[in-house]
C-alpha cells in the first residue's frame, strides 16, 4: 500500500487518545476521510477489527474504507463492519426478532420476518394500490404507476426516519400552497394507501425499509439486551458523511456516544445533497457538542486557488449578493462555451476532452462530464463520440430502470421466446434489438429481415423459425449465411432448452449468458459491463423468486413470469454496488448528484446545458415533498412559492459548491440555445453565469481605467 503523508491536522486526529470522541468537520477535499482512515489503521493495531463499526449513509461512501482494507496487505486480523444504518437495523432486527416481533404488532411473530428490497416493496405496494386505481384513486395525478408506488414508499420512509406518525402524512403534504386544489384528494389517498400497506406488511411479516426502521428504533434498540450486545461488539465507531444521513441515525448516535470507547464523527460542511432522501445536516451538526473534541479542517489537501475564487464569485451571483471584495482571478479555472444545438455541444465537449488528453492536461480518469439528468440519448451519444476518438468512458446512473439496459432487454426477450407457455408477446422491435445484441456486427436491416421472416407474434408457440427452412434463396443471401449460422446456434440452444422442464428465470438467464451469449463469436463476449448488468439482474430475480415463494407460495417458474410482468410495468431497480474494479482511466459521464456521492476530486469537470432547470428545481413529485417532511418543519405552517424558490436556490448553491470543491483545475461550462428536447431554457444557473460574466467584464474594464 502506498505511503500516505498526513498533514499536522490529520495527525492530531489520528493520534488523539483512543478512549474518546472526536467531531471533525470541513469542506470536501480537506482530508477528513483520509484522517478517518488513518484513525482506522491505528485502531486496527490495537483492537480486533470486528469491534469497529464504520457507518456510512450510502454504501458507495464506504468504498474508501473497503479499498484501504483491501490494499492493507500487512493486516491479517478480523475485518470491521462497513455498513449503513439500514443494514445495521436489519441485522439487529433479525437477531432480536423473537423479542420484538409481537410488541411491534406483527400477526405472526413466531415466524421469521421477510425483509423487502426496493423491488419487492414496490411489488407489495402494487397489490395495495392497483385495486385502488381501478376504483378511481389518483385520477388527478398524471404520473406512471411505478412513480405512485415509489412516492408512497418515500413518504413511509420519511415518516420512519424523521419520526412522525403515518397519520400525519396528508396533513403535512397539504401545507404546500403551490399544489393545485385538485391534488388534495390524492394526498388523502396517498396516506390511506400508506396505512393499508403498513397493515398488509404487519399481517404477512414483511418489513420494508420504513417498518424495518420503525421496528428497530421503537422495539429492538430499546431492549437492554440489544444495547449490551451492540456496545460489546461495536465499542469503536467511525461515522463518515453523517450530514447525508437521516435524523433517526443522529438520534441513535446520541445514545451510542456515552458508552462508546472511541468515536470519530466526520461531517462535510457543504454537504447535504441527499435532502430528498431525508438527509439532515442541521441534525448532524448538533452532534458536535456531544463529542469531547472538535476539529475544524480548513486547508485543502490540494490547493486550487482559482477554483475556490470561482466558488466564491459564482456563489455570490447565485445568492444575488455583491461580488466578493479582492476576489482573486478565477479566469484560469473557468471556460464558458455557448452552442446553438445539442449535438454541436456534445461534439465540442468530446473535441475538448481529446485536446486535454493530447496535451497531457488531464488523464481520462480525471475528467467528468456532468448533467442534471442523464438520459439514454445523452449517455449513448457521448459514449459513441468518445469511443470514436478511442477514449474509454463509464457512466453512473443508479436509478436507471432495467428495461433501459440493452443486455437486460435482450435476455428477457429470449426468456419470453424460450417459454411459449407464458404467452407473452415479443414485439418485432424487441426481437430485432435482441438479435443485434446477440449477434455481433448484425446490422439493423438484416436484423429486421430476420424478425420479419423467422418469427410471427401470432404463432408464438413456433418460436424462432430455422434459417435453413427459408425457401427464398434471395432472402437467405440478404441475411447472409454467416449470420444464418450464428442464428442457428442460438436457436438450437433455445430449442434444446424448451424440450426440457423449465428452469427458474435466474437460472435460465445464467445458463443463456454463460453457455451462449458470452461465448466467442456472440455479442456479449468479453463485455464486462453487460456481464455486470446481467449479474445484477440475476441477483434481483433470485431475490424476487425467493420472496414470492416464501410470501405467496408461488412456484419458482411462475415467479419468473411475474418478475417480467413487474419489470415491464416499470419496476424501479434497487441500487447495486459494483464488485468490479472501476476503470481508473475512463471519462465519467454522470448526473451531478451521482458524482457528488462518489466523493472524489477530479482535474476537469464539464457542466452540460447549464440553462436547464434541472440544475435548480427538484424532480416533479406531486405525492411527496422532502422539505415538508423534514424534522424542522412545523406542522400547520404553509409551504409557499417563495419558500420553494429559496429551497431550490439553496440546493443549487450547495450542489455548485460541492462540485467546485471536488475540482482541482478547471470547469468547462456549456450552454446551448436549443436543448435536448428542442426547446430553449434559461434557468437560474445560466443566469448566474451570465451575471458572473458581466461582473468579470466590468472588473477588467475598471482595471484598465
Amino acid at each position: 500500500m502506498a505511503e500516505y503523508i498526513y498533514t499536522e491536522q490529520q495527525t492530531s486526529v489520528i493520534e488523539a487518545p483512543l478512549p474518546g470522541s472526536i467531531f471533525i468537520s470541513g469542506p470536501a477535499g480537506s482530508g477528513k476521510t483520509s484522517a478517518a482512515i488513518g484513525r482506522l489503521e491505528r485502531l486496527l493495531a490495537q483492537v480486533p477489527g470486528h469491534q469497529i463499526l464504520v457507518l456510512v449513509p450510502q454504501r458507495s461512501l464506504g468504498l474508501p474504507y473497503e479499498k484501504f482494507l483491501r490494499e492493507n496487505h500487512a493486516y491479517r486480523g478480523s475485518l470491521p463492519s462497513i455498513i449503513t444504518l439500514g443494514g445495521l437495523a436489519r441485522r439487529l432486527t433479525g437477531l432480536f426478532w423473537p423479542l420484538a416481533g409481537k410488541a411491534a404488532g406483527f400477526h405472526a411473530p413466531h415466524l421469521p420476518p421477510y425483509f423487502l428490497s426496493l423491488e419487492t416493496a414496490q411489488y407489495v405496494m402494487s397489490r395495495v394500490v392497483d385495486p385502488k386505481l381501478e376504483q378511481g384513486y389518483f385520477n388527478s395525478v398524471t404520473i406512471d404507476k411505478n412513480r405512485i408506488y415509489s412516492q408512497i414508499i418515500d413518504n413511509l420512509n420519511k415518516a420512519a426516519v424523521v419520526r412522525f406518525p403515518l397519520t400525519g402524512i396528508a396533513q403535512r403534504l397539504k401545507s404546500d400552497q403551490n399544489l393545485d386544489p385538485s391534488m388534495l384528494p390524492a394526498l388523502d389517498q396517498t396516506q390511506q394507501c400508506a396505512l393499508e400497506f403498513r397493515q398488509y406488511c404487519l399481517e404477512h411479516n414483511l418489513l420494508d425499509y420504513s417498518l424495518q426502521m420503525q421496528t428497530f428504533l421503537d422495539h429492538v434498540w430499546p431492549l437492554p439486551l440489544c444495547q449490551d450486545y451492540f456496545h460489546t461488539y461495536f465499542p469503536n465507531l467511525i461515522y463518515d458523511n453523517l450530514e447525508e444521513d437521516v435524523p433517526a441515525a443522529h438520534d441513535l448516535l446520541r445514545a451510542w456516544l456515552p458508552r462508546s470507547q472511541s468515536a470519530l464523527l466526520v461531517m462535510d460542511e457543504s454537504g447535504g445533497y441527499r435532502t430528498f432522501l431525508g438527509a439532515d445536516p442541521i441534525s448532524a451538526q448538533s452532534l458536535s457538542a456531544l463529542c469531547q473534541q472538535q476539529v475544524q479542517f480548513n486547508q485543502q489537501e490540494e490547493p486550487a486557488q482559482p477554483v475556490q475564487a470561482l466558488n466564491r464569485a459564482l456563489g455570490a451571483c447565485i445568492r444575488h449578493e455583491p461580488a466578493p471584495p479582492d476576489n482573486p482571478d478565477f479566469s484560469p479555472a473557468l471556460t464558458l462555451t455557448d452552442y446553438r444545438f445539442y449535438p454541436e455541444m456534445l461534439s465540442g465537449v468530446v473535441a475538448r476532452i481529446r485536446e486535454l488528453l493530447d496535451t497531457g492536461t488531464a488523464s481520462a480518469g480525471d475528467i467528468v462530464v456532468l448533467a442534471p439528468y442523464l438520459s439514454d440519448a445523452l449517455k449513448f451519444s457521448l459514449a459513441q463520440l468518445l469511443q470514436e476518438q478511442g477514449i474509454a468512458s463509464r457512466s453512473a446512473r443508479p436509478s436507471r430502470m432495467y428495461l433501459e439496459e440493452p443486455a437486460v432487454k435482450a435476455v428477457l426477450t429470449f426468456a419470453k421466446l424460450a417459454h411459449p407457455a407464458w404467452e407473452m408477446s415479443v414485439s418485432h422491435f424487441e426481437l430485432r434489438d435482441a438479435l443485434m445484441l446477440a449477434l455481433p456486427d448484425l446490422d439493423i436491416i438484416r436484423a429486421d429481415l430476420i424478425a420479419q421472416t423467422l418469427y410471427s407474434p401470432h404463432a408464438r408457440a413456433d418460436g424462432l423459425k430455422s434459417f435453413d427452412a427459408l425457401t427464398n434463396p434471395r432472402m437467405q443471401e440478404r441475411i447472409s449465411f454467416a449470420f444464418g449460422k450464428k442464428l442457428e446456434e442460438l436457436r438450437a440452444w433455445l430449442v434444446n432448452y424448451a424440450q426440457a422442464d423449465p428452469l427458474p428465470l435466474d437460472i435460465f438467464i445464467s445458463r443463456l449468458f454463460g453457455e451462449r451469449l458470452s461465448q466467442k463469436g456472440f455479442g456479449l463476449f468479453a463485455d464486462f459491463d453487460a456481464a455486470e448488468r446481467i449479474a445484477q439482474l440475476i441477483a434481483s430475480i433470485q431475490s424476487f423468486r425467493q420472496f414470492l415463494s416464501a410470501a405467496y407460495d408461488m412456484d419458482q417458474v411462475s415467479a419468473g413470469l411475474e418478475f417480467i410482468r413487474t419489470v415491464e410495468a416499470g419496476l424501479l431497480p434497487a441500487a447495486f454496488m459494483t464488485r468490479r474494479e472501476i476503470p481508473e482511466d475512463a471519462v465519467l459521464i454522470a448526473p451531478a448528484h451521482s458524482f457528488l456521492m462518489e466523493n472524489r476530486p477530479v482535474t476537469v469537470q464539464f457542466w452540460l446545458d447549464v440553462g436547464s432547470l434541472g440544475w435548480w428545481e427538484r424532480l416533479n413529485q406531486p405525492l411527496t415533498n422532502p422539505y415538508i417532511l423534514r424534522r424542522e418543519w412545523q406542522p400547520g405552517t404553509a409551504w409557499t412559492y417563495s419558500q420553494d424558490f429559496e429551497a431550490n436556490q439553496e440546493h443549487m448553491q450547495r450542489v455548485v459548491a460541492g462540485l467546485l470543491n471536488r475540482c482541482r483545475q478547471q470547469i468547462i461550462v456549456c450552454s446551448v440555445q436549443v436543448n435536448e428536447r428542442g426547446s430553449e431554457q434559461r434557468g437560474p444557473l445560466l443566469q448566474a453565469f451570465q451575471t458572473l460574466r458581466k461582473r468579470s467584464f466590468s472588473a477588467r474594464e475598471d482595471a484598465r481605467v
